[in-house]
């Protein structure tokens, strides 16, 4: 089940100006890919939520600025499976936000302890804190944490390399 008052939050953050277009993926365990392309939060909400009762199926979005143009694919408003095109490299146009992810080292299929998580907890929170820094969003989660920066970096051959 997903969290309504979440997607909403995440939205107002990431995809704030109302122009932004967004790519939302879903892959499961057999590798098929599903895509949408949403403007509208709430059409996205109810294509998202019957995907989310699946297992082993991972939601994610893109988090780069993308190329108006993909609004006409298929995918316009809809999630479909196996789309013939996704979003790519040359369909990013800018990079306004930067995701950092804090997770403690450990060995893979461990979960954080307490004490580790609360670390990473620490230094998302003091980026998420710094003067001067634009951060509106410091996530925690099971494993570390996350704080997301805004920016702006227009894509240029030197930055795509």
């Amino acid at each position: 089940m997903i969290d309504r008052e979440q997607i909403y939050k995440w939205w107002n953050i990431f995809q704030k100006d109302g122009d932004e277009l967004c790519e939302i993926r879903c892959m499961d365990a057999s590798g098929k890919t599903y895509s949408g392309y949403y403007r509208d939060v709430e059409r996205l909400i109810a294509d998202v939520e019957p995907l989310s009762n699946r297992d082993n199926l991972q939601i994610y979005f893109v988090l780069n600025s993308i190329n108006k143009d993909c609004y006409d694919r298929p995918q316009r408003e809809r999630i479909i499976e196996k789309p013939k095109n996704t979003t790519s490299d040359n369909d990013i146009i800018g990079r306004t936000k930067i995701l950092l992810d804090f997770d403690p080292v450990r060995p893979a299929g461990i979960g954080s302890t307490k004490e580790q998580l609360e670390d990473a907890h620490k230094v998302a929170r003091a980026i998420y804190l710094t003067k001067g820094s634009t951060s509106r969003l410091c996530v925690v989660r099971g494993t570390g944490g996350m704080s997301s920066l805004a920016w702006l970096l227009q894509t240029h051959q030197r930055t795509q390399n």
